[in-house]
């Protein structure tokens, strides 16, 4: 074994514990379920929600009085921190930005670790794609989660209008109807409620907040249902009969959508193979023939080429994803 190797394993393996470690300790921190706890994720999750910067900034400051230190403290000094709260809140996750970075470097390191061992080369090329490729890792997992929460949110939307519609009629004002929807209806779409229902009792007018749901969910059915409910708003007219028409309208077009993903799924299919049959050869190589790959990391060419292997890929990721991706 290469002797540099020999001497950056127990390193790797040190810090690799090290964050692990930690990790596991702001895992504990977050899942507990004390009244201060709770009031800090309810003040984090409106932080998350808010639109404006500026309006982030209350809430954190907020936070920050709640008692909120530590890495977390120093993570909500960054400019645009609330959007990776809001990526972990689309996600479903209870843990903050602190946690996240944690698992992404134990992640890298351990994919770093992974990447020199396997290519048997203790290289700055390999040490950096094992790196990169590691702490993609839980931003992957995610995004998986949070494209399937989505999907479960789009599905729930008829029928909360639905229930609003009900709530109406039966002269229950429309944030009254929020409360209640936001403790009735299923998970996700009862807790993007309350968080609305919570920024209505923090101040915000009845316009932002909806424009934050908006913003917050980011799908087509909630811009439709936002706009609808702020157009009657300033013109009039019977808000039930037109949230149960929209609640029609949107039942169809999740029909229609799902038929053209069946369409779509031999498509998406051919996409992934093509996408990941390099690494599995590369793979394949490097069992059959290991040491192919550690003279092509050792010299200057081989690293250019394998940099704009990995480029041309993203790339070529890129196009067939959107080439895959539908609206409707």
């Amino acid at each position: 074994m290469n002797p540099l190797l020999q001497n950056l394993i127990p390193i790797i393996v040190f810090l690799a514990i090290i964050l692990v470690v930690y990790g596991v300790y702001l895992f504990w921190v977050a899942a507990q379920n004390s009244g201060s706890e709770q009031i800090k994720n309810r003040i984090r999750r409106l932080s998350a929600a808010a639109v404006e910067e500026s309006e982030a900034r209350k809430f954190i400051s907020l936070a920050r009085q709640e008692g909120l230190s530590g890495i977390d403290a120093a993570l909500l000094r960054m400019p645009r921190l609330h959007n990776l709260d809001r990526f972990l809140e689309q996600a479903g996750v209870r843990y903050g930005p602190a946690t996240y970075v944690s698992f992404c470097l134990v992640a890298g390191v351990a994919g770093a670790t992974a990447s020199s061992l396997f290519f048997r080369a203790a290289a700055l090329l390999p040490l950096a794609i094992g790196f990169l490729l590691g702490a993609l890792i839980p931003w992957l997992f995610l995004s998986r989660k949070r494209h399937l929460r989505r999907e479960r949110l789009i599905k729930q939307i008829p029928d909360t209008l639905d229930f609003f519609a009900r709530s109406l009629r039966a002269g229950t004002p429309f944030s009254g109807a929020i409360k209640i929807a936001s403790e009735e209806m299923p998970q996700p779409i009862a807790g993007e409620l309350a968080v609305t229902f919570d920024e209505l009792n923090f101040g915000l007018n009845f316009d932002e907040a909806l424009h934050n749901l908006a913003a917050r969910v980011d799908t087509e059915e909630i811009r439709l249902f936002v706009t609808a409910v702020l157009v009657q708003k300033n013109t009039g007219g019977n808000l039930a009969e037109l949230l149960n028409r929209l609640s029609k309208l949107l039942r169809d077009r999740i029909t229609a959508f799902g038929e053209i993903k069946i369409q779509a799924a031999e498509m998406r299919t051919t996409a992934r193979v093509l996408v990941f049959l390099p690494f599995i050869v590369a793979a394949m190589l490097q069992i059959v023939n290991p040491d192919y790959f550690p003279l092509m990391l050792e010299s200057r060419m081989g690293q250019n080429i394998i940099i704009i292997q990995v480029v041309l890929m993203a790339i070529g990721y890129y196009i067939t994803n959107r080439m895959v991706s539908f609206r409707v």
